[in-house]
């Protein structure tokens, strides 16, 4: 019924939820000043998992601090490899419910020290930093805004005969999404640092795999993007960085056309930021989800209308 303020701090911190299977309902009101910073938790966020059942909704987490600092390498059983990667965002790991109605502001950050004297036989060494969720299978993002700006980096060198999935994954609202992200916009800076492979997605990092579909709709993003690689490959995509063929579809999703976009996707807009600023484009959006900003809360660009609550 009021806004929680967590004061939190190195010595005050958020120890993460597991998975959570219940509503939980903001009713509008703000979690504040929500801190975390450690590196003991493979993923770190105010829930590590969402099930089928789970809803959040109608929160706001405002001038929230999450700094993941993990560096575990665990022997995964079903793979015969060994693994390293951490998840950070600001609601949860892995979502298969239900998100919806919800403004994350602050600075959320994944950081892997490099790993020295890794096995060959490791498949994975990754950091993903994301504003709503890591990956969301089966689960619905929508209505909901990225503010927060986002940082990942991680530089474990890819060794010969390793064939190791090694980098960088940075996303404005969900680094893997493998259903339907809609009427969500992202406003953070992202910004990402790999070794082999990196890639910033404004909304999605990854959208759809080779067993899953998977859409963005009504979707925006105006977050700078800056991104530097040791070697390898980069994708930075405005909406999406690395959409899969035949398994993605990005629909009525538009970006400022001042960005560093190098993907461009069916489905994706550049417009300019007057544009961006009009009545018009807020009902290109879709206006029963979106206005005009009138109270100047998104520096002119448009917001969602349970924003205003």
């Amino acid at each position: 019924m009021n806004d929680i303020d967590l004061n939190g701090s190195e010595s005050d911190q958020w120890i993460p939820m597991t998975t959570f299977a219940g509503t939980f309902d903001g009713n509008y009101h703000s979690i504040k000043n929500l801190y975390m910073k450690s590196d003991q938790y493979a993923n770190l966020s105010l829930f590590s998992n969402l099930a089928e059942t789970a809803e959040v909704k109608n929160l706001k987490l405002e001038n929230c601090y999450i700094e993941n600092n993990y560096s575990q390498l665990i022997y995964n059983e079903e793979l015969g490899k060994y693994v390293c990667e951490s998840h950070t965002s600001a609601i949860c790991y892995y979502n298969s419910g239900t998100i919806s109605n919800v403004e994350i502001s602050g600075n959320i950050k994944g950081y892997m020290p490099v790993l020295e004297n890794i096995p060959i036989n490791t498949r994975i060494v990754r950091t993903h930093a994301s504003g709503i969720c890591s990956g969301s299978n089966f689960g619905y993002i929508q209505n909901s805004a990225n503010k927060a700006n986002i940082e990942g980096e991680s530089l474990t060198e890819n060794k010969e005969g390793m064939n190791g999935l090694m980098g960088t994954y940075v996303s404005g609202i969900c680094n893997g999404n493998m259903n339907i992200i809609a009427n969500c916009y992202n406003t953070g800076n992202l910004i990402a640092k790999g070794y082999n492979t990196e890639l910033i997605g404004g909304i999605s990092a990854v959208s759809g795999n080779t067993a899953y579909v998977s859409q963005e709709i009504n979707c925006y993003s105006i977050g700078n993007m800056e991104s530097s690689i040791v070697v390898g490959n980069k994708k930075d995509g405005a909406i999406v960085a690395s959409s899969v063929a035949g398994k993605n579809t990005i629909i009525n999703s538009h970006y400022l056309n001042t960005l560093n976009s190098t993907v461009s996707l069916s489905g994706t807009t550049a417009q300019t930021e007057s544009t961006m600023k009009t009545s018009t484009f807020a009902q290109i959006l879709g206006q029963t989800y979106y206005t005009t900003d009138a109270t100047n809360i998104n520096n002119g660009y448009p917001i969602l209308k349970w924003q205003l609550k």
